[in-house]
């Protein structure tokens, strides 16, 4: 299972645990390097904003935008 079949996982088995727990800890990368600049926008967002990340991600993965330092300035444009 790749962090691909993570976010888009309709139909996706995953072959073994250590791909799976690759895809959950990239996610997690993800999720922080979003997220900790920004202290408030996780206490405005508040229980909604893992659903709102992996949208984020999907967006991000179908438009073929690179998850670079740029992705928490992207996300914050993304919630408007």
């Amino acid at each position: 299972m790749t962090l691909d079949a993570f976010l888009k996982p309709e139909g996706v088995r995953a072959d073994s645990a250590a791909s799976g727990l690759v895809a959950m800890l990239s996610l997690r990368m993800v999720t922080h390097r979003l997220l900790d600049p920004s202290p408030r926008l996780v206490a405005a967002l508040g229980s909604g904003l893992p659903d709102l990340v992996k949208a984020f991600m999907s967006y991000c993965f179908e438009a073929r935008i690179p998850l670079d330092w740029k992705s928490h300035l992207r996300f914050l444009e993304w919630l408007e």
